[in-house]
């Protein structure tokens, strides 16, 4: 079973820019890899684990 996660953050200003690099340091740090850009899948073994993961 695979965990989709598609997102689009603005990146214009500063403050932005540092949200965006927080929110990527996380869901890479969380297991999760690029399978295009701004979408990242991972690979779950079961429901309650996809579940855990919806909710950080």
């Amino acid at each position: 079973m695979r965990l989709i996660l598609i997102y689009d953050l603005p990146a214009v200003e500063d403050n932005d820019k540092r949200i965006y690099n927080r929110f990527h340091t996380n869901i890479v740090k969380l297991g999760f890899y690029m399978l295009q850009y701004l979408i990242y899948v991972k690979v779950v073994t079961n429901d309650i684990t996809m579940k855990q993961y919806m909710f950080k």
